[in-house]
C-alpha cells in the first residue's frame, strides 16, 4: 500500500537490510525475503516484488531476496525464481532536476520459452491517488483519469503519472527500446492495485535477459518531469525550416479522390490571396494506388502519378503521397506471388493480420533482405517522380504478425521498417509517420500523428484532445507533432449538397445487426461532417495550440465564407512553440491551454460541457503579467482585469486569446 509518511531512516526498522541512498531514496528488504519496501521523499511503497512470466507460466513473484551495497548510489537485489535467477540493479538517478531511482533488471533462463516477461517493480499499491496520466504506444491511445472511478484496467507505455494531493509518482522507461515495455495496473475507487512495469522478450533463448531500464520518481512539478524526460529522448535535432502547412485528401474524400479532384482543391489553394501565401504542400492520400501492396495509380488518376507531381509543382507546391509501406491486399502480386514475403502467422504461414475498416491484408516482413530492397525501390521511384513528403500509415500493424524471417526485438521494429525507406529518401524528402510506434526512436521520421482520428465531429474532437494534450512533451522537442486534420465543414459553414452523403460508418453494419446506431448511439447513416461554427472553431483552436502541423481536408470549393475565414485564420496563424495544458493532471480532457509564441502567448479557455461555463485563468503563477489581449477569431480586443482571463462560455465554445508582449 502507499503510506503518507515523514522522511526517517529505513536502517532503524528491525530486522530489514535496507539501503539509502544520497537523494533520500531508500530500499529495505521484507523480513520474508520475498519483496522490497521503496522509501520516497514523501511516499512509501510497501510489498514491492519482483515479477517472471512466461509462455509456460503465470506471474510469479521471486524469492530469496539479497540486498548488496555497491557504492554510495547503487545497489543490487539478488533473487531466484522458477525461470532462473534474477538480478536486479538499483541506483541513483535523475529526471530533470528531480531526484530518481532507476531500476534495472536481468534474467538468465534456465530453459526456453515463447515468450518471457520481466518485472522489477510489481504488486504496488497505491492509496488516495487523485488522477491517472496514461499514455499510449502510438497514434491515440492515452487517458487521462479523475479519480475515483469504476474498477478498470489500465496499460501505458514510455511514462505514468499517478497525482496525490501534495505530489506525483513518474513512472518512465526509455523512447527508444529493444523490448516493448508497459506499466499495467488496475484502478478501482482511488486506488490503483498491482502496479507493475513489464518488459516483454519474444523468443528469447537462454541468453540473459534485460528488462527495459525503469526510472521512478516523486515529483511535485509533473511537466517538468514529462518535458525533462522528452528532451532526453531526442537523439537528432528538429528540422530547422518551418513545415509548411498543407491540404490532404483524406477526410473530405476518403477512397473517391481522383486526379481532378486534387488539382480543383490545389488550384483553388493558388487563387487564394490567404491560402496561397501558407498552403505550400499537397498530399493524395488513400484511394489513389490500385491496391494496397501495390503501389501503382487506379483508374481515377488517367494521368499517372509522375504527371500528377508535375502539375503540382508547377503550382509551386510540393506534391505528397499517402503509402502504407507494408500492408499488402489478398490481390496484390506480392500476396499472390511472392509469399515468402509475408510475416507469418503462429504456426509459421502467411496470414491476414492487419484489418482496418474492413479491409484485410498481410503484412510485408520487414526484416527480410527483399523486403527492404523492395521499400527502398518503391519510394525511390516515388521521390524521383518530385515526391517530397511520404504520410506513412498503418504502422502498428507491423507487429500484428507472429512470426518473421529474422528474429528482431519487437521494439527495434520500427527501425526495419524505416530504415530503408529514410535511405531511399534522405535528403529529398519528409517521412511522416502514422501510427509509428514511438520507441522507433525520433532520427528516422520527422513529424508523426500524436492525435487520434480526427473528423469534422463534435465527437472526435473530444476525444482528439486527449491525445494532443498528453503529447505536449514532445511538440517542437522529439518531432514536428501532427495532431490530425484542420477540418470545419458543417451545416454552418459548407454549401456542399453532397454534405452528409459519404456515410463512413456503415462499414460497420454486419448483415442480422437491428440497431439503427453504433455502441456509441451514432447514426448508422451519419456523415463525418456535422461539427457547428463554434465547435470548430475548438477543433481548429487545438490545431494551432498543438504548435506543429497544419494540414486542411475539406473539399475547400464548397466551403461558405464562415468556413474559408476559419481556414484562413488557421494556416495564416503564427506557429507558437510546445502547448502546456494546465489542468492536464486534474482533467479527463484539458479546458485550460498556455502556449508560448514569438511574440508573446496564447491562452485557450473550452468549455467541453453541456452548460454554460465560467472558466478562469489566473496568468500569475505563469509568470505573466497581462493587461489585453486579441480574440483570435473575431480580432476584439479583451481587456485583462487582475491578471486573470475569464470566459462565459456557451456549451462547446472556446477563446482563444493571443497575447501580444509589446502590448503588455
Amino acid at each position: 500500500m502507499l503510506i503518507m509518511l515523514n522522511f526517517r531512516e529505513v536502517s532503524s526498522m528491525p530486522a530489514m537490510r535496507s539501503f539509502r541512498f544520497p537523494n533520500n531514496y531508500a530500499v529495505a528488504l521484507a523480513r520474508d525475503g520475498r519483496g522490497f519496501m521503496l522509501d520516497t521523499p514523501g511516499l512509501r511503497l510497501d510489498g514491492c516484488r519482483i515479477g517472471v512470466a512466461c509462455d509456460q507460466r503465470p506471474q510469479e513473484f521471486a524469492r530469496a531476496l539479497t540486498l548488496t551495497p555497491r557504492g554510495r548510489n547503487r545497489v543490487t537485489i539478488a533473487a531466484t525464481s522458477s525461470l532462473g535467477p534474477l538480478t536486479l540493479d538499483i541506483r541513483a538517478s535523475q529526471i530533470g532536476r528531480e531526484a530518481a531511482l532507476t531500476f534495472s533488471l536481468a534474467l538468465t533462463p534456465n530453459a526456453r520459452h515463447r515468450w518471457v516477461e520481466i518485472s522489477p517493480l510489481a504488486n504496488v499499491t497505491l492509496a488516495q491517488a487523485t488522477h491517472l496520466f496514461i499514455h499510449g504506444r502510438n497514434t491515440g491511445h492515452c487517458h487521462l483519469w479523475p479519480l475515483p472511478r469504476e474498477k478498470q484496467d489500465f496499460i501505458s507505455h514510455f511514462q505514468f503519472v499517478a497525482s496525490f494531493d501534495a505530489a506525483k509518482l513518474h513512472l518512465s522507461h526509455c523512447l527508444k527500446q529493444k523490448h516493448v515495455s508497459s506499466i499495467r495496473g488496475e484502478a478501482d475507487g482511488k486506488t490503483v492495485s498491482n502496479l507493475q512495469a513489464v518488459t516483454r522478450v519474444e523468443f528469447p533463448g537462454t541468453r540473459k535477459l534485460a528488462a527495459e531500464p525503469l526510472t521512478l520518481a516523486m515529483v511535485t512539478d509533473g511537466f517538468g518531469a514529462l518535458t525533462a524526460w522528452g528532451d532526453a529522448q531526442v537523439s537528432v535535432p528538429l528540422p530547422t525550416e518551418p513545415q509548411p502547412a498543407g491540404w490532404n485528401s483524406w477526410d473530405y474524400y476518403r477512397w473517391t479522390i481522383t486526379e481532378d479532384e486534387v488539382m480543383a482543391n490545389a488550384e483553388f489553394i493558388a487563387a487564394d490571396p490567404v491560402l496561397s501565401r501558407h498552403v505550400k504542400r499537397i498530399i493524395i492520400d488513400d484511394g489513389w494506388q490500385y491496391c494496397y501492396g501495390e503501389w501503382d495509380p487506379n483508374s481515377n488518376f488517367p494521368s499517372g502519378m509522375a504527371a500528377l507531381a508535375r502539375r503540382l509543382r508547377k503550382l509551386r507546391f510540393e506534391p505528397g503521397l499517402w503509402i502504407c509501406p507494408l500492408i499488402a491486399e489478398p490481390h496484390s502480386r506480392i500476396a499472390q506471388w511472392h509469399t515468402e514475403m509475408l510475416a507469418q502467422s503462429e504456426g509459421g504461414d502467411p496470414c491476414l493480420a492487419f484489418e482496418c475498416m474492413r479491409r484485410y491484408g498481410f503484412i510485408i516482413d520487414p526484416t527480410r533482405d527483399d523486403s527492404k530492397r523492395w521499400l527502398h525501390d518503391l519510394f525511390s521511384r516515388y521521390a524521383d517522380m518530385g515526391y517530397g513528403y511520404f504520410k506513412l500509415d498503418f504502422l502498428g500493424s507491423t507487429l500484428k504478425a507472429r512470426r518473421y524471417h529474422r528474429n528482431v526485438p519487437r521494439a527495434q521494429m520500427m527501425r526495419e521498417v524505416i530504415g530503408p525507406i529514410y535511405e531511399a529518401t534522405k535528403g529529398r524528402a519528409t517521412l511522416m509517420g502514422c501510427g509509428y510506434i514511438y520507441d522507433g526512436g525520433n532520427d528516422l521520421v520527422q513529424i508523426t500523428r500524436v492525435g487520434s482520428d480526427i473528423h469534422a465531429t463534435w465527437k472526435e474532437t473530444r476525444s482528439n484532445a486527449v491525445t494532443v494534450a498528453a503529447r505536449f512533451w514532445a511538440s517542437n522537442r522529439v518531432w514536428i507533432t501532427d495532431p490530425d486534420f484542420a477540418v470545419c465543414r458543417g451545416p454552418d459553414t459548407s454549401k456542399d449538397p453532397d454534405r452528409g452523403r459519404l456515410r463512413c460508418i456503415l462499414i460497420g453494419v454486419e448483415p442480422g445487426e437491428t440497431r439503427r446506431t453504433d455502441d456509441s448511439g451514432r447514426p448508422w447513416t451519419e456523415g463525418f461532417d456535422t461539427i457547428r461554427h463554434h465547435e470548430a472553431q475548438v477543433l481548429l483552436s487545438l490545431v494551432i495550440i498543438n504548435g506543429g502541423a497544419v494540414n486542411l481536408s475539406d473539399k475547400l470549393t464548397t466551403l461558405n465564407d464562415r468556413g474559408l475565414d476559419l481556414i484562413r485564420r488557421t494556416v495564416a496563424a503564427p506557429r507558437g512553440g510546445a502547448p502546456l495544458p494546465l489542468d492536464l493532471f486534474s482533467s479527463e480532457r484539458p479546458s485550460y491551454w498556455l502556449q508560448p509564441t514569438a511574440t508573446g502567448f496564447r491562452t485557450l479557455l473550452i468549455n467541453w460541457s453541456e452548460k454554460p461555463a465560467e472558466l478562469s485563468l489566473d496568468l500569475t503563477p505563469h509568470g505573466i503579467h497581462a493587461v489585453k489581449a486579441r480574440d483570435f477569431w473575431t480580432d476584439a480586443t479583451v481587456r485583462i482585469t487582475d491578471n486573470r482571463v475569464t470566459a462565459r462560455l456557451a456549451p462547446h465554445w472556446c477563446q482563444l486569446l493571443e497575447f501580444d508582449r509589446a502590448d503588455n
